[in-house]
């Protein structure tokens, strides 16, 4: 790795948490700075497109680090239920990256190159999880038809669950296994 690319990357650290908590429109690159105790100058010579260029890096990269989050969360068990609750634990070990919100509220200020950018990389987000899906199917284990729209209901549930276990006496972690275990068991009798 070059200097170049460490410096990007302590760029990418430290506005990552900044625009997850603020969105795209609600930070400027002089805050950002000023925040991460950074000077202009250097966040531009490292995006010199700017505050979106950055703002897809640090997307891109989020993107990335929990694909191999999930990746090895996954590999660390056999069984389904053993792998989504790894799943989850590692998603609430992480600093929230609210995907959906992203779209909702920041994806519309990109230029049309950059939202085709990170399109093609939104699949890295469900892929580990849809594919540990139809390998468990393949085994016979589960009736299931589309595999990545589980995926991506299992991803939003553990997201909610993020912010929504404050309202009750329980963990991200124990509201999760319940979920779980009724999506696995059913409802019926």
């Amino acid at each position: 790795m070059t200097e170049l690319t460490d410096s990007k990357q302590k760029i990418i650290k430290a506005a990552e948490p900044l625009f997850m908590l603020r969105g795209y429109k609600g930070l400027g690159m002089s805050e950002l700075a000023s925040l991460s105790g950074m000077k202009q100058a250097s966040l531009y010579y490292h995006f010199p497109k700017g505050k979106e260029e950055l703002f897809v890096a640090v997307v891109q990269s989020a993107i990335h680090r929990h694909h191999l989050g999930m990746i090895t969360a996954l590999e660390s068990s056999e069984t389904l239920e053993s792998q989504l609750m790894a799943v989850a634990e590692w998603f609430f070990r992480e600093p929230p990256f609210d995907i959906l919100a992203m779209f909702r509220n920041d994806f519309h200020h990109l230029s049309t190159e950059n939202q085709r950018a990170i399109n093609k990389q939104i699949y890295l987000i469900h892929s580990p999880v849809a594919n540990c899906i139809r390998m468990h199917f393949e085994k016979g284990e589960l009736n299931v038809c589309n595999f990545d729209n589980l995926a991506g209901i299992l991803l939003s549930t553990i997201q909610a669950l993020r912010e929504s276990y404050r309202f009750t006496n329980s963990t991200p972690q124990s509201l999760f296994q319940d979920f779980l275990n009724t999506l696995l068991v059913g409802l019926r009798k």
